[in-house]
């Protein structure tokens, strides 16, 4: 289990330690968000100031997907309750079972009736052409301690 408020403040770390930096001018602090973390440096860049730019590559806004579903789906209070309510009861289980690294990642194996943005993770992190040892995607956590 992630928390993508835990994300925007590991952004928001680095540029506290980045400008304590004698060779780092703090006017010209930037940050990149590849992926997923595309949204959560956007997210950042939004509440702190001290970023001057901001380039994001991503297919879509994962902080947004996160709160309203693919497409604002479940762009609702009760939904985003909800879903909150079962967010965290997985937390609980995941915290019991000691199986936070298993949080995460590109599902495998894939669904036949996975939506196509799936697929095309899929088709990049779990294939040659994009697998890491170290990428979250590839090794299938968020979370890895």
């Amino acid at each position: 289990m992630t928390s993508y408020d835990f994300n925007v403040e590991d952004f928001q770390s680095a540029v506290d330690y980045l400008i304590s930096l004698d060779n780092v001018d703090s006017e010209k602090v930037g940050i990149i968000g590849i992926c997923g973390w595309g949204g959560m440096a956007l997210q950042t860049a939004c509440i702190d100031t001290r970023i001057k730019a901001t380039i994001v590559s991503t297919m879509y806004d994962m902080s947004r997907v996160a709160g309203n579903g693919y497409n604002d789906s479940q762009d609702n209070e009760e939904t985003r309750y909800n879903q909150r309510v079962a967010l965290n009861n997985q937390r609980n289980v995941d915290y019991k079972n000691n199986e936070y690294a298993l949080a995460g990642g590109v599902i495998n194996p894939l669904p036949e009736d996975a939506p196509q943005f799936l697929k095309d993770y899929h088709a990049y992190y779990k294939t040659s052409r994009g697998y890491h040892k170290r990428s979250l995607n590839s090794n299938g956590g968020w979370a890895i301690h």
